[in-house]
C-alpha cells in the first residue's frame, strides 16, 4: 500500500492546484467550487472503514487529500461510465470489485461540509492536577470545573478555528505515582478529539493547535509536566474512534457531567 498511498498523496497534490475557486455569495455559489472524483473498491479508500484494520490496509485517501487542501464531502456508489480496459498492459477489464466506491473532494472554503461518518480526526490526553483546594486565584478551575469535560471543552472550543470540531471525553481520575514529578495526588484526564467538519484535518496543524491549547489551559489550570507535549494522535476515521469510545462504559462524553466513577483511580 505505501506506493499506491503514494500515488494518491502525488495525485491529490496535482489535482488541488488546478480546481476551480468558488465563490460564494448571498448563500449561494455563483461559481460552484471545484471537484476530485476518485473511484475506488470497496473499503480500499478508507473513509468508512469499521475497524482499526480495514483502516491500516486501505490507501487512506482522505489524509493525503487533507495535505492536499482537500476536503471529502461524499461517497456514493460507482457507477461506469466508460469501458474497463488496459489492466497491467493487457487489453482486458480491471476489477472493480462488488461494490466500487466514489470518493468525492473538494477544496476547503468555510462553506463545504463533511458528512460525520466521512470526518477525520486527531486525539490527544489532557492531563489536569485535580486541585485538593478551593480555586487558587480569579478565573482558575474549580475542582468540579477539572471534573467535567463540558467546563474543559467550552475552554478548549474558544481557541480552534472555524471549521474544525472539537469533542471532549472523560477519560479518568489518576493517581501519581512515586516516580512522578512532584504534585497534587490525583489528576484527571480528559481526550481532546479535533475533527474535520469544514476544515481537512492535518496532524501538523492538529499538533500546532495540540500546544496553544495546552499553553491557554495553564493560564486557568495545572497540567501534569509529564504528560504535556505529546504529539497528537495520527489521524483516524471518526466514527471509528467513537467505535472504541462508546464500547468503553468506563468513558463517557462530553456534557454528561463528572457523575458516578469521576473519582476512580487508576495506579501507574
Amino acid at each position: 500500500n505505501r506506493r499506491n498511498r503514494a500515488l494518491v498523496a502525488d495525485f491529490m497534490g496535482s489535482a488541488a492546484r488546478v480546481l476551480t475557486v468558488p465563490a460564494f455569495r448571498d448563500g449561494a455559489y455563483d461559481v460552484p467550487p471545484g471537484e476530485v472524483h476518485v473511484a475506488l473498491r470497496e473499503g480500499q479508500g478508507g473513509a468508512a472503514a469499521t475497524s482499526d484494520h480495514d483502516w491500516k490496509m486501505s490507501w487512506m485517501v482522505p489524509v493525503h487529500a487533507g495535505a492536499a487542501g482537500l476536503l471529502q464531502i461524499g461517497l456514493e456508489p460507482f457507477r461506469e461510465s466508460y469501458a474497463r480496459s488496459s489492466f497491467r498492459g493487457s487489453d482486458r477489464p480491471f476489477n472493480v470489485g462488488e461494490k466500487p466506491q466514489l470518493h468525492v473532494f473538494a477544496g476547503y472554503d468555510g462553506v463545504l461540509e463533511c458528512p460525520e461518518h466521512l470526518q477525520l480526526c486527531c486525539r490527544y490526553e489532557l492531563h489536569i492536577d485535580l486541585p485538593e483546594g478551593p480555586p487558587s486565584g480569579v478565573g482558575q478551575l474549580s475542582r468540579s470545573d477539572v471534573l467535567d469535560p463540558a467546563v474543559v471543552g467550552s475552554h478548549i472550543r474558544s481557541l480552534v478555528p472555524d471549521g474544525i470540531g472539537t469533542d471532549v471525553y472523560f477519560v479518568g481520575t489518576f493517581r501519581r505515582s512515586p516516580a512522578a514529578p512532584p504534585g497534587p495526588p490525583l489528576s484527571v484526564a480528559h481526550m481532546v478529539v479535533f475533527r474535520g467538519v469544514r476544515r481537512p484535518i492535518v496532524r501538523e496543524e492538529c499538533d500546532v493547535l495540540r500546544d496553544d491549547v495546552e499553553r491557554a489551559m495553564e493560564r486557568v489550570c495545572s497540567l501534569r509536566p509529564d504528560k504535556k507535549g505529546r504529539m497528537i494522535s495520527k489521524p483516524i476515521p471518526y466514527q471509528l474512534l467513537k467505535q472504541r469510545w462508546e464500547a468503553d462504559g468506563r468513558n463517557r462524553l462530553e456534557g454528561e457531567g463528572p457523575g458516578v466513577g469521576a473519582e476512580s483511580c487508576y495506579i501507574f
